[in-house]
């Protein structure tokens, strides 16, 4: 008889280097654009996030003004757009927020001069024209710790309200319509124009617009393109 010959099973073969090179490009590859567009969301989450809490407040100053006929700044600033929030400048926003939700206390005017405000004098009845959520961080809200309003990214608001009086169009912030904020809210591309306030978050990356920080006093950084968020 004749033997069947016997059929033995291919050794396994494994994969190559290159094959393994080529596999982890491609899983790295896809590694990175995961990673892009996880990074887009939440910034666009964080964007959305300041974008309803600037138009909460807008309620609160809007509904302020319509009770008392002027706009939530003190005595002092009557005549002159107001800064809250500005960096390194003289009001922050705690004024503001106690103002608006019915807070009391008393702030000193930040150059020293004159007597302290009381909060209760630009709202006696101390109602509350606001629902902030208050937080136990500096984020998304009124951090208890100090009162001042913050953006998603841990960093305060700044909000610039138009003055008591608007005789005419345009006076450098004195008794006009124009929204004047000293450069603080303008970009080559965009600005308030004619409005009672507005506010600007300067997003994750902290500065303001598609330009360095040195030229924020300028007005000559570009908004579009920028991750900032904006009232207007």
């Amino acid at each position: 008889m004749k033997s069947k010959p016997v059929v033995r099973a291919a050794a396994p073969q494994g994969f190559t280097l290159i094959e393994l090179l080529v596999t982890i490009v491609i899983v790295g590859i896809l590694i990175a654009v995961g990673f892009g567009a996880f990074n887009r969301s939440v910034l666009k989450a964080r964007q959305v996030e300041t974008q309803s809490l600037g138009r909460t407040l807008g309620i609160g100053i809007g509904n302020y003004m319509a009770e008392n006929f002027r706009p939530p700044n003190p005595p002092s600033k009557d005549d002159w757009d107001t800064v809250y929030g500005d960096p390194g400048g003289l009001y922050d926003t705690s004024f503001l927020i106690a103002v608006l939700t019915g807070g009391e206390g008393s702030f000193q005017e930040p150059d020293g001069s004159g007597d302290p405000v009381d909060v209760g004098r630009l709202n006696p009845n101390r109602a509350q024209f606001i629902d902030l959520p208050v937080v136990q961080q500096p984020r998304t809200g009124v951090w208890e710790e100090d009162g001042r309003l913050y953006d998603s990214w841990g960093r305060e608001l700044m909000i610039v309200i138009n003055s008591r009086y608007q005789d005419t169009q345009e006076n450098d912030g004195q008794r006009d319509e124009i929204l004047h904020s000293w450069g603080l809210l303008d970009y080559v591309d965009t600005n308030p124009g004619i409005r009672s306030w507005a506010f600007i978050s300067m997003g994750a990356d902290g500065l303001k617009g598609r330009e360095m920080e040195e030229n924020l006093f300028e007005g000559n950084t570009t908004f579009s393109g920028s991750d900032d968020v904006i009232s207007w």
